[in-house]
């Protein structure tokens, strides 16, 4: 099994960035890709994905937003999707939202 583990590491041609705010699930997914050995290959950046570090062309987001429910106010999430909606309409990137 870890012979196939480390095959399907090396024949690997993607490369995920992630973006989290909250410090305890960035620690949490940062060791997880420790332990599959997979840091050449996927990234976890600390803040928002609107920060505009990355290079979204030909992008696939998946998102799980913050909602009212989990934020405490609806109006705090106006900042976020205005910048979901400025990187959908304007580079070719298909966008999944998870909820």
């Amino acid at each position: 099994a870890q012979q196939r583990a480390e095959q399907g590491r090396q024949s690997l041609v993607c490369h995920a960035t992630g973006f989290e705010t909250d410090k305890r699930t960035l620690r949490a997914a940062q060791a997880n890709i420790g332990r599959l050995e997979l840091e050449g290959h996927i990234n976890i950046i600390a803040g928002s994905f609107s920060s505009g570090r990355e290079n979204y062309h030909n992008a696939l987001i998946i998102s799980n937003p913050p909602y009212g429910e989990r934020l405490g106010d609806l109006d705090s999430l106006i900042p976020t999707y205005k910048a979901i909606n400025s990187i959908t309409v304007r580079l070719p990137v298909s966008f999944i939202v998870l909820s």
